[in-house]
Parts: C-alpha cells; structure tokens; sequence
C-alpha cells in the first residue's frame, strides 16, 4: 500500500489532503477489478487534470524564453555568448547597465505569461509584472530613441514607487522581485554547470547539443517555480491571513 500512499502525497500537493484521499480511495474501490495499470493511468489523467493551467502556462512561459534568448538584439547577446551587434547609446551610461536591464526584461517576459494563464488576468502578481514589462519591453526595443528610454524610466519608477506605498501592491511587488531574484540565480548557476560540464567533462557533440537544448527547459522550470512558490507564500497565504476571523 506504500505506492498509494505516495499517490495521495503527490495529489496532495495539488489539492488539500482530504480531496487527495477521497480521489485515491474512489480509484482503489475499482482498481481491484480494472487493474493495477488502470489506477495509474486514472491517477495520471488526474494529475494532468489538475495541472492542465498550470502546464499550459509554463508552455507558454518556455516558448517566451526561448524566443527572447535567440533575439539577434545588443541587450541579449550577452545572454548566449555572442559579441554585441552594436554598442548602447550614451543615455545608458555603463554597457553592464544595459545587459542588466536585458535581464530583467527577459524574466519578466516569463514571469507575466505564467502568472497571467495560470492564476488570471485579476491576479495582482500578473498585473503587477505587466506593468513593469511593457515599459522595460519599449526601452529594450527602442533604446535608440533617448525620449523612449526616459519615458519608460519613468514609468518604471512611477510603478515602483506606488507599489512600496500601496499596502495593496507591496506583497505583488515582492513576489515579482523575489522571483526575479531566485530565477535569475538558478538560471545563472544552471548556466555555470552546464559549461562546467561542456568543458570539463563532455566530449560528445550530441550530450553537448543536448545540455545547451535543455537549458531554456531548466531556465523557465526554475523562474516559474520561484513565482509559484513565492506566489503561494505571500499572496494566497497572506490573503487567507487577512480574512477576518
């Protein structure tokens, strides 16, 4: 009975324990006469079901990642081992600055379809990283225009600002930094292990074709896990703590 029991726990963390023992329970009262491959099959279906919103959203998180991360632009070449196509203009100051911002932009173009699809368009963490996407989006895309990169400075600024001082916005706000922050350290360290391992270890040129197709996969795995967690911590906690007992 250990691998039933590991089924309750695996659907318990998609739903409360008591559903999750009531779904296990109907699947062994015909289980017995269906087979044992039909439970399974059934508890896969289940488990698919419960999560179809979910893996739908990090599909469509994941083609954003890979999409931005082949973008022939300046401010993404650094991403992927290219020379830059061209320098920043002066309004940027330090070239670093510019790839910074590359970065933001980047995982904040996987964090706004996660949040959106998977929890909607109501949901102040979608919202929230939306408002900061298009503008950092218009700087990125029109950083030859000095007027677009003040503009959306501004806003991003404006949208900060009003986030720290509405209560309403503050658990948003750190649920988009934290992942943010989680996401671009694990993508980071996925990225070191993986040359580590490209220029020490491997000597196949299909494994290396391999590792470099996975890391876009690993990358949106490890941001939308820190949005989600970080999600659930602060925003669906938080709110149960705020209803009045």
């Amino acid at each position: 009975m250990r691998e039933f029991e590991w089924a309750e726990w695996v659907l318990a963390r998609f739903t409360d324990s008591d559903r999750a023992v009531s779904i296990v329970g109907d699947l062994l009262e015909s289980h017995l006469q269906r087979g044992l491959l039909w439970f399974w099959l059934s508890f896969i279906g289940i488990l698919l079901s419960l999560n179809r919103r979910r893996l739908a959203a990090f599909f469509v998180a994941l083609v954003c990642f890979r999409f931005l991360r082949g973008l022939p632009m300046p401010v993404f070449a650094p991403l992927h081992g290219m020379p830059p196509a061209d320098q920043p203009p002066e309004v940027w100051g330090v070239w670093r600055n510019f790839v910074v911002l590359g970065w933001i932009g980047m995982l904040l173009w996987v964090v706004t379809p996660y949040a959106l699809l998977r929890y909607g368009v109501r949901d102040r963490l979608g919202q929230l990283a939306l408002a900061f996407c298009v503008p950092i989006t218009a700087s990125i895309f029109g950083w030859r225009v000095p007027a677009c990169v003040d503009t959306s400075s501004v806003l991003v600024l404006i949208i900060f600002i009003s986030s720290l001082t509405h209560a309403r916005w503050r658990r948003p706000l750190l649920v988009v930094v934290a992942a943010l922050i989680v996401g671009y350290a694990g993508i980071q360290a996925a990225i070191c292990l993986a040359d580590f391992y490209l220029y020490r270890v491997c000597t196949s040129i299909s494994v290396a074709w391999c590792v470099n197709e996975s890391l876009p996969i690993l990358g949106a795995a490890i941001l939308t896990f820190a949005c989600g967690w970080m999600h659930h911590r602060l925003l669906q906690r938080g709110a149960l703590a705020e209803i009045p007992r």
